[in-house]
């Protein structure tokens, strides 16, 4: 899936300095809300223990997308079982298809009151944060989860984009790069990277972060356009695309 947070459109003959990757806040924010949005899609968690009306109701309304019954019956659940994790993070889950999100981070801290060494309810409570405009608190709360799993690299990519946001390249560039050295199939991680090494006039990091963003997704038209950018940077124009190439009066053929 393409993510955008920079905007770089240009017109007329290129030039190195007229590299431009500009920050659009607007489009992180549309893709923080997406990652709010597949945290419900999984369900409401599984217990352990035997199976309880209510929350196995709940569980039922949830997946047929009967959402406000579904929080009727996880409340009813919770009166009788306030102290089951899992329920709590249903509730977030539940809450979360209903925008609901500062009860939904409300409930996320019911859960970790319980059990505070869950570390994908830290990361899930950062997006929530995030989202509400809590940036520094959902970066404390991205750090928690990795002191928790510093092996999970959906973490540290959810961490770049929150300090992309504040426009601070370089712990953002850090936290995309671990991103991609901890899942290396991970194109959105090489395609922030690019664009951050891009910004910084590091043109060879930019073109291979790139190359192995469209290895991995070719339809990221984005990646290929500013590829191309850093090729003609490197004076490699010769090996920019055709149609970006004909743009510029520089034909491959």
């Amino acid at each position: 899936m393409l993510i955008n947070c920079h905007d770089g459109s240009s017109a007329g003959i290129f030039r190195p300095q007229d590299i431009s990757t500009s920050y659009n806040t607007s489009e992180c924010m549309k893709h923080i809300a997406f990652l709010i949005l597949t945290l419900s899609l999984i369900s409401i968690p599984a217990i352990s223990q035997e199976d309880n009306y209510w929350y196995t109701q709940s569980g039922k309304d949830f997946r047929n997308g009967e959402y406000l019954s579904a929080l009727d019956n996880i409340d009813k659940y919770l009166e009788l079982n306030s102290s089951d994790v899992n329920g709590w993070i249903g509730k977030a889950n539940i809450l979360i298809q209903l925008h609901n999100y500062n009860e939904a981070i409300d409930s996320f801290d019911q859960a970790l009151s319980i059990d505070s060494s869950n570390a994908k309810a830290w990361n899930d409570r950062g997006l929530l944060l995030a989202y509400s405009g809590q940036s520094e608190e959902a970066l404390s709360s991205f750090d928690r989860a990795l002191a928790l799993n510093p092996q999970n690299a959906i973490t540290y990519y959810d961490r770049g984009l929150i300090l992309e946001m504040q426009n601070n390249s370089e712990e953002a560039l850090q936290s995309f790069q671990q991103a991609a050295k901890l899942n290396s199939s991970m194109a959105n991680a090489w395609y922030h990277q690019g664009l951050l090494l891009l910004d910084r006039a590091d043109y060879q990091g930019a073109l291979y972060s790139f190359d192995k963003t469209i290895q991995l997704d070719p339809s990221n038209k984005d990646a290929l356009d500013y590829k191309n950018q850093a090729l003609l940077a490197l004076k490699k124009s010769q090996e920019a695309t055709e149609p970006f190439a004909n743009l510029l009066g520089n034909p491959t053929k």
